[in-house]
């Protein structure tokens, strides 16, 4: 190949190249532009959380344009509750870590429910109640069974042996 077969076959190539890159950054420009339009029609609403031991609660203070639908809780583990009329999620367990999403219709006719919102939420403390159930003790160890409720609420056990006097 001669040095004007190459320069001509460089500037085709240069020439597609620039087309290309013009085209991808208008099709780049006008996604930009519908992603800022649907999220200056998007609305946060705030919503307000209450927990206790075995629910956890949501609201909003402004129910003039938006309403709770449905709220879901799931534990870690997979567990989903749904809750009731009053959007309390109930009979959940304590110490628990729980992401809830709640969704919203609109009061407002013509005008769209906000997106569903994710909400991170634990459940209240509850004061563990543990009781040793067997003691077994043999020439070199002592084998200790124990049950315990609420055992989310336990951080860690502690056993201290203690010298009869």
């Amino acid at each position: 190949m001669d040095a004007t077969n190459w320069k001509q076959s460089f500037g085709i190539h240069a020439l597609i190249l620039v087309l290309w890159i013009a085209g991808v950054q208008g099709q780049t420009d006008g996604f930009l532009v519908a992603v800022s339009e649907s999220q200056e029609l998007a609305e946060k609403v705030d919503v307000t959380v209450v927990s206790t031991v075995y629910t956890l609660g949501f609201s909003i203070s402004n129910e003039a344009e938006y309403s709770i639908d449905k709220v879901t809780c799931r534990n870690g583990s997979g567990s989903e509750t749904e809750a009731n009329a009053a959007h309390v999620c109930e009979k959940l367990n304590p110490c628990t870590f729980y992401t809830s999403v709640v969704s919203f219709r609109s009061n407002v006719s013509g005008k769209p429910p906000p997106t569903d919102q994710t909400i991170y939420a634990y459940t209240e403390y509850k004061q563990p109640k543990t009781t040793v159930t067997s003691v077994v003790a043999t020439a070199n160890t002592i084998r200790v069974t124990w049950q315990t409720t609420d055992r989310a609420c336990v951080e860690s056990f502690g056993i201290t042996p203690k010298e009869l006097d």
